[in-house]
């Protein structure tokens, strides 16, 4: 089936419900490294610069 030209939007309803999905899914994931990187520097005093560099690693 060929594609048309035409390119239509989607509607904001269908873009919120997206997005309402994605935020379940992402909330737990930024809750663990916000506290993760709190624990890095006010409990075991690893500098600001070191901690964000050990969360980015963990993440790729």
């Amino acid at each position: 089936m060929p594609m048309s030209s035409e390119t239509t939007k989607l509607p904001f309803k269908i873009k919120l419900s997206y997005s309402m999905g994605q935020i379940g899914d992402s909330l737990g994931y930024n809750m663990y490294f916000f506290f993760f990187l709190f624990f890095l520097t006010d409990y075991v005093g690893v500098p600001p610069a070191l901690a964000g560099t050990i969360s980015l690693v963990a993440i790729l």
